[in-house]
């Protein structure tokens, strides 16, 4: 009895420990399936051969429509804030020597988030060259104000003398096309009648534009005062001018002059 019972729990030990024996080379046995898969998948992500060089490629669209209508480049990284979601882009791995219809690919969406930031250190340069063109348009004809005037004479000695202005002369018409004042006696111009101009005062124009004239015995063709050459005598202009005459030249004590400009 004693010796089938010793009998009993050896065989027992022995299929306890084949049975663990089993087991561990089955482990062992998965194991080592898995770890030759994982070599597998890797081996055929890298290409046949296994080459490290392999290149990984994606194909992402240029450009987007964002939510609002706005385009987002795929480039553009900054200047708007918000996040664009792109359509989906096509990823592959392309081991040399092949093209991208011998490869496979994964499809994946893409999403872009675009931050309002500046870049810093950065330089704009460039010329800007801007062309105005300006109408003109005629803003009426010369005004002269007063356009006639009495000049009150008062007797110096053996003369009678008295002052012509001040008159304002306006030239509106924007051409530049210059003018002459000229101030001409009313009726028959007594003998020995001088005129004598003072230095023109400009009021809104330029004053190298506009310039005197000289003392003049006036004739029949009166008594230039001032003028502007071609080219000048937009704007405003005073003068004055002095008249004197011989004491018995004239009956009275006044005479009028009416001014006008060509």
């Amino acid at each position: 009895m004693r010796g089938q019972r010793k009998g009993t729990v050896g065989r027992a030990r022995w299929t306890v420990r084949f049975g663990l024996d089993t087991a561990v080379v089955a482990l062992t046995v998965t194991l080592g399936l898995l770890v030759a898969g994982g070599m597998a998948q890797a081996r055929s992500a890298t290409g046949a051969g296994g080459d490290p060089a392999a290149q990984t490629s994606m194909t992402v669209p240029s450009a987007a429509s964002a939510p609002d209508g706005a385009s987002v480049s795929a480039g553009a990284g900054r200047g708007a804030s918000g996040s664009v979601a792109l359509p989906t882009a096509r990823l592959s791995s392309i081991p040399p020597g092949q093209t991208a219809s011998q490869s496979g690919g994964v499809d994946q969406q893409i999403s872009v988030s675009v931050g309002a930031t500046q870049a810093h250190g950065t330089t704009v340069g460039g010329a800007i060259q801007q062309t105005i063109t300006v109408a003109v348009e005629p803003g009426g004809p010369i005004r002269i104000t007063p356009d006639r005037i009495v000049v009150y004479l008062q007797r110096s000695g053996s003369r009678l003398v008295g002052t012509l202005g001040p008159v304002v002369l306006t030239d509106p018409r924007g051409t530049l096309a210059g003018w002459n004042l000229v101030a001409r006696p009313v009726g028959p111009a007594p003998r020995s009648l001088w005129v004598t101009p003072g230095v023109p005062v400009p009021v809104t124009g330029r004053p190298a534009e506009v310039s005197g004239e000289e003392p003049r015995l006036v004739g029949r063709g009166g008594a230039p005062l001032m003028r502007a050459a071609p080219g000048g005598g937009g704007g405003s202009f005073s003068v004055q001018a002095t008249v004197e005459l011989p004491a018995d030249a004239l009956a009275g004590h006044t005479l009028t002059f009416a001014l006008s400009a060509s």
